[in-house]
């Protein structure tokens, strides 16, 4: 059953949805619930990011509202018991969206993107990080040559991104920040954890190199959000 308060505003859960959403301002589509939908109050209070419930400010889904103006009502709350189902319309725009969000090929290893990318999903992940415990690394990867020669630099650094590719799981991501600088989101790993990773990277990449003597690779790691 569905809730609302006192002047007719339906009640919502941040995982509830409808067809009626529309992501906040620098939210994202493809997270269909209430907590990124502009019409629901989650944010309204930017202090408080605890909150579990909110109103739902889209005036159709009013009390005595919803249903006179569409076809479909289409709200599902993970809180009711019975749980109305989303439209078929509304169930293939949705598997159009996630298919075309969706890896065309599936790789192994880390998730490699490019910076602008690495910087939205680290700002992503940031917000994630205050709402749940799970703990996430930053590792900076630093590729010198000991020589003033640097002909076989990139050569190098090609090298070093198969490594940490290969050394990752396909839950981590990884970016080539710049000509001699790689850095890695670690999801769901302590210190401890991340700098056995950063560890396994340097002696591979060493195994690997030949004349590693005129290169120095050295890693830092923090916790995102520290």
């Amino acid at each position: 059953m569905h809730r609302y308060d006192k002047d007719g505003y339906l009640i919502v859960g941040e995982r509830d949805c409808c067809e009626r959403f529309e992501p906040e301002e620098n939210g994202l589509l493809c997270l269909r619930e209430c907590w990124h939908c502009k019409w629901a109050d989650f944010h309204k209070d930017v202090k408080d990011t605890n909150v579990k419930e909110s109103i739902c400010r889209y005036e159709r889904n009013r009390k005595g509202e919803t249903g006179k103006n569409c076809q479909c009502d289409g709200y599902v709350s993970h809180g009711d018991v019975d749980e109305p189902v989303l439209s078929d319309e509304v169930n293939m725009a949705l598997r159009r969206v996630i298919n075309a969000l969706s890896e065309n090929e599936v790789e192994n290893g880390a998730y490699r993107v490019d910076t602008g990318s690495f910087q939205d999903i680290f700002r992503f992940v940031s917000r994630v990080m205050e709402r749940t415990d799970i703990d996430v690394q930053i590792i900076l990867l630093t590729l010198e040559l000991k020589m003033k020669k640097n002909e076989n630099k990139e050569k190098y650094a090609a090298k070093l991104a198969e490594v940490i590719s290969g050394s990752l799981r396909r839950g981590d991501v990884s970016n080539h920040l710049s000509e001699s600088q790689f850095a890695i989101l670690l999801m769901g790993s302590d210190i401890d954890n991340g700098e056995k990773v950063a560890e396994r990277i340097v002696n591979k990449f060493k195994k690997t190199v030949p004349n590693i003597h005129e290169l120095s690779l050295t890693y830092s790691i923090e916790s995102v959000g520290a």
